[in-house]
């Protein structure tokens, strides 16, 4: 007895795009995590403000801007070749893919500097107090994300560069572009709470 096939699914694709690719679903669940933790910090950094009275604490004034505006505009500013990436290879356009990424990860890279900079040469120590300890918790883990960020993009780069990318395969550049945009918006996020919010509130 010979068993005959249900149908014939040699025709589909081996892999999908956008919302239809378990590459992006598994970002985007990724994203829900992180959302949660990133939202855990920001609101252990308001309860204990709330509990402290005076905030930023004695000893201490507003942290300085100047290094953390640079680094979150940087930041900010790479979501835009990554995007400019991300239609490019839908384009089947590999140098532009390839450019814009790079671009990003330069961004990328100057934000991890500018932010590492800012930290060690703070008022704030991560042991002084809690405030300092919650300072140095929040930029860790923002810096946390850019690092598993550009690991990820940088090997996106390698294989965009390699030509690995075209219009019906092109899901993990999409998966990049969807993390790129939660990391600049956690960042955005965090600005606000460590260096606005105290000049503001």
């Amino acid at each position: 007895m010979s068993l005959e096939p249900a149908a014939d699914l040699r025709a589909l694709p081996r892999s999908g795009s956008g919302w239809s690719s378990t590459v992006v679903w598994g970002i985007a669940l990724l994203v829900l995590i992180e959302a949660v933790a990133a939202a855990s910090l920001l609101t252990s950094y308001f309860y204990l403000r709330v509990r402290a009275g005076a905030w930023p604490p004695a000893g201490h004034g507003p942290p300085p801007l100047a290094q953390a505006s640079a680094a979150t505009g940087a930041l900010a500013a790479s979501v835009a070749p990554v995007a400019w990436a991300e239609r490019a290879v839908r384009r089947g356009a590999q140098r532009s893919l390839t450019v814009g990424l790079l671009l990003g990860l330069l961004l990328l890279a100057g934000y991890a500097v500018l932010s590492v900079r800012d930290l060690v040469t703070g008022a704030a120590s991560w042991d002084t107090d809690i405030y300092g300890s919650i300072l140095w918790t929040i930029t860790g883990h923002q810096l946390m994300h850019v690092l598993v960020l550009g690991s990820f993009a940088g090997a996106v780069a390698v294989l965009a560069w390699r030509g690995h990318f075209h219009r019906e395969r092109r899901e993990a550049v999409q998966a990049a572009a969807l993390y790129w945009c939660f990391v600049a918006a956690s960042g955005l996020l965090s600005y606000a709470t460590v260096y606005v919010a105290p000049r503001l509130l």
